[in-house]
């Protein structure tokens, strides 16, 4: 099995700086931060090695035994049939059916697809979408037995059984300091990675061989969403990462002076299980009459969302890795954002190469697609680019450039027909590429939902030349 880098080298690292608003506005955030940031390596270091001993779990271990039988008991009578019947419609069903009932790491594979919309064939996001919802809480004895382990118990007055949000590694539950301040408490799902574990050492066989055996799975590569699933779990599980991850991406907005609030881990109460958040209150950026009732623009909202990703992405090579609209609040003083379990970090190679890559994505220049392709270390050594440049979708005509500046919808369908492009070639997008990709998707559906007047290719091209005069200055 190939490995998938998630770029843990190289990187563009945050420090903290000398004054920080952000930093100041929490007591004890400038050593915490301090700390976190100096272990950052070290913590990265042991998520890649935690994603290899469950991604090298033995199919015959007891635990994925035990599990797997379990499965096959409740799920062989929907997925037999497609696999007889060589019927990919079919096994896709199934396995989205599967998702909603196998647990935790189903779900989260189930969620990872359904927010690919773009970057897999269309039966495939749609048949998986049930799962962004599909994931009961934890029992609350566990969860409380977990918060006394942890030891911020001692700080919290109170704190409530019924979580704010569940998902796959985590959830969420609001409560209150000793000193009255209202916060939220994330606490890691009890034996979610021996769990994880016992799946994955028969998932990927499973998957790898109904893709044998199925072109449009093959194209699909959901055998490789599980491997990046996987290795993204590894990083989630450790909330001390999550904080440090939350750290670099404030700083980062602070810097490019992009208003989005990020809500602060609270120092001392942070550990690899648990971490006590300050809490935001807002609604989800899908709730479009709910955001209007704070009276902002919402074109001013969208153009803070696109310079957000793009400016903390090409600047400082660090971005939200899961926006989605769950994970966008609106609130009375604008945008937040939540939920940094995944975070894309870029080396300057790999920023520079976007910077000529989105440009000549937009405008469709083919030669200029496949340089920053190279250059970002997206194709294959040795590659024939000539031939990667003749399966490529012809360059749009001027109707459908003036289409595209105007019609969020038909920009994503030339992006998918791009990306489905370099996978019906065989060539795999780094991770990294594909998380900004899903950004990008993401950006074009906000636009839709609010802003459906907004020139999206303009405002982002604008962005994107910003940026780039200001990395030529510096």
């Amino acid at each position: 099995m190939g490995t998938v880098d998630l770029g843990t080298t190289e990187r563009y690292q945050l420090t903290t700086p000398r004054r920080s608003e952000w930093i100041d506005h929490t007591p004890g955030m400038a050593d915490a931060s301090a700390a976190w940031l100096a272990g950052l390596d070290g913590r990265l270091a042991a998520a890649d090695r935690r994603a290899e001993v469950i991604l090298g779990t033995p199919i015959l271990a007891p635990a994925a035994v035990v599990r797997l039988g379990r499965l096959i008991a409740d799920t062989a009578p929907r997925l037999a049939p497609g696999l007889l019947a060589r019927d990919g419609d079919a096994i896709i069903v199934a396995l989205a059916k599967l998702a909603i009932r196998g647990g935790p790491t189903y779900v989260k594979l189930g969620q990872l697809i359904a927010t690919t919309r773009g970057l897999m064939p269309d039966n495939v996001t749609d048949a998986f979408a049930g799962c962004r919802d599909a994931v009961p809480p934890a029992s609350s004895a566990a969860i409380a037995s977990t918060l006394r382990r942890s030891g911020v118990l001692d700080a919290v007055r109170s704190w409530d059984r019924d979580p704010i949000a569940s998902a796959s590694v985590a959830q969420v539950h609001a409560a209150v300091l000793n000193d009255g301040t209202e916060v939220v408490i994330k606490v890691r799902r009890p034996g979610i990675v021996g769990l994880v574990a016992s799946d994955a050492a028969y998932l990927m066989p499973a998957l790898q061989f109904a893709e044998a055996r199925d072109e449009r799975l093959r194209v699909a590569n959901l055998s490789g969403a599980v491997e990046l699933m996987l290795r993204l779990f590894a990083q989630e599980c450790d909330l001390v990462l999550e904080a440090t991850s939350a750290v670099q991406l404030a700083l980062a907005f602070e810097k490019a002076g992009v208003d989005v609030h990020v809500p602060a881990p609270l120092p001392g109460l942070v550990t690899k299980r648990v971490m006590v958040m300050e809490r935001v209150h807002g609604v989800s950026a899908a709730d479009v009459e709910g955001s209007a009732q704070f009276g902002h623009v919402a074109g001013d909202l969208v153009r803070l969302a696109i310079a957000g990703v793009l400016e903390t992405t090409l600047v400082d090579g660090i971005f939200h890795g899961d926006l989605h609209p769950g994970n966008v609040l609106i609130t009375e003083s604008g945008m937040s954002l939540v939920d940094f379990g995944i975070v894309g970090r870029l080396t300057q190679q790999q920023r520079m190469a976007l910077v000529r890559l989105l440009p000549a994505a937009f405008a469709e220049d083919r030669t200029g697609i496949v340089e920053a392709l190279e250059a970002f270390g997206a194709l294959p050594e040795g590659v024939d680019a000539q031939a990667f440049l003749d399966i490529l979708p012809t360059p749009p005509t001027d109707e459908e450039r003036r289409q595209m500046m105007n019609d969020p919808d038909f920009l994503e369908q030339r992006i998918r027909m791009l990306l489905r492009a370099v996978t019906a070639a065989g060539f795999k997008a780094p991770p990294q590429l594909t998380l900004f990709f899903k950004n990008i998707l993401y950006l074009g559906d906000a636009v839709a939902r609010h802003a459906p007047d907004m020139d999206v290719i303009a405002e982002t091209s604008a962005a994107v030349l910003r940026v780039a005069s200001r990395l030529g200055a510096a």
